[in-house]
């Protein structure tokens, strides 16, 4: 008898395939393979087709004036816009990498920019960039393996001011305005803020937090954004007529 209800359960299973509320999905399924959801599902987790840009004004900071000491040992210096940009560590402090601007025999302290374990030249880039409507010079080094530093001096104005941010970032027109934005991005799960120039101002917009997103990628090959609006999924979307819009 207990081999008869074995055998019409093995046929049982041929026939259904078994497939009850406990089973047990691979290990290594990805968060894009989902599974098929009724029409009110599908409803409810339907991403909207655009967002409203939202920016909120930042400030520089304006740089101190510094002695520089001699007994410092210079990296790499760059001389840019008729200043000079030194990047140097202490002799009598190993454990951080400094940077100082000199302009009109003036020295300024630029702040950290790196630490003891990053102390080669190629660690460090300076360069003169277009963008938020005028020229600024743009420091990039490291305060540690992922904690990126991209600094932006203004030096139109007495004493020079310092944009700080913590984040890779590339210059593009996002927008389309014929003006360059700044795209900082940081941390694994990729957040993106974009820096602004709007009315005479430096403004902010994080992308994340506008579109509920824990990850936002912005392509510069293709000047859109990848955002996870829909959890498990990227979707594509590109600032036109003064919105982020979704594109299929």
């Amino acid at each position: 008898m207990k081999k008869l209800v074995l055998a019409e359960l093995a046929l049982l299973c041929l026939i259904t395939g078994c497939n009850g509320e406990d089973e047990i999905l691979p290990a290594n399924v990805t968060v894009n393979e989902q599974s098929p959801t009724s029409q009110s599902d599908t409803a409810e987790t339907s991403s909207p087709s655009s967002f409203n840009l939202s920016y909120e004004e930042v400030n520089m900071t304006p740089l101190n004036k510094i002695n520089l000491s001699k007994n410092r040992t210079i990296i790499t210096s760059k001389i840019l816009d008729h200043v000079t940009i030194e990047i140097y560590q202490s002799d009598t402090d190993k454990e951080g990498i400094l940077a100082s601007l000199v302009k009109n025999f003036n020295s300024y302290d630029v702040g950290k920019i790196g630490y003891s374990g990053a102390s080669e030249v190629s660690d460090f880039t300076i360069d003169s960039v277009d963008v938020l409507s005028k020229s600024y010079i743009k420091i990039t080094g490291s305060d540690g393996a992922n904690s990126p530093i991209t600094d932006y001096i203004s030096t139109d104005s007495m004493p020079p001011k310092l944009l700080r941010i913590g984040a890779h970032t590339v210059e593009a027109d996002i927008d389309q305005d014929g003006i360059k934005e700044i795209v900082a991005t940081e941390g694994t799960a990729a957040e993106t803020t974009i820096y602004k120039f709007v009315d005479k101002k430096i403004q902010a917009m994080d992308l994340n937090k506008i579109m509920n997103a824990p990850v936002v990628i912005y392509d510069s090959k293709t000047n859109t954004f990848q955002a996870e609006v829909t959890q498990g999924n990227l979707s594509r979307w590109k600032i036109e007529d003064g919105k982020l819009q979704h594109l299929s």
